[in-house]
């Protein structure tokens, strides 16, 4: 049951309620034409000439970046892999194809290990 209190102030709560219903409607509708102006100013900024060609060397440049490092790393792999076998030990590289990992000589290398904490 309620009393005449409560009935007062939930009436007089409800009469204030479609004043602040269309408040948060405006103020919906108000930040949706802010994201829509946001996202227009964003769709209208035009390339000209100028970015579009700085763009494409851009592209241009990073392409040919990348090649001469991927030139480099292949010089490089090539170098380290013609290089004699130092301690007898199989390189990695050759391992990295099951092919030669099955023909590779397998070398025990004598490995210096800490000698090991007693229990």
């Amino acid at each position: 049951m309620v009393s005449s209190h409560e009935r007062h102030k939930l009436m007089r709560n409800f009469r204030r309620e479609p004043a602040c219903v269309l408040a948060l409607m405006l103020k919906c509708v108000a930040g949706l034409l802010i994201i829509a102006g946001v996202a227009l100013i964003g769709a209208q900024t035009d390339l000209s000439g100028d970015v579009a060609a700085d763009r494409l060397h851009a592209q241009r440049h990073d392409s040919a970046s990348l090649a001469h490092g991927k030139r480099l790393y292949e010089e490089r792999r090539a170098r380290f892999e013609s290089r004699p076998n130092a301690g007898g030990a199989v390189m990695r590289s050759s391992l990295s194809n099951p092919a030669n990992a099955a023909s590779a000589p397998r070398t025990e290398a004598r490995s210096e290990s800490l000698p090991r904490a007693s229990n």
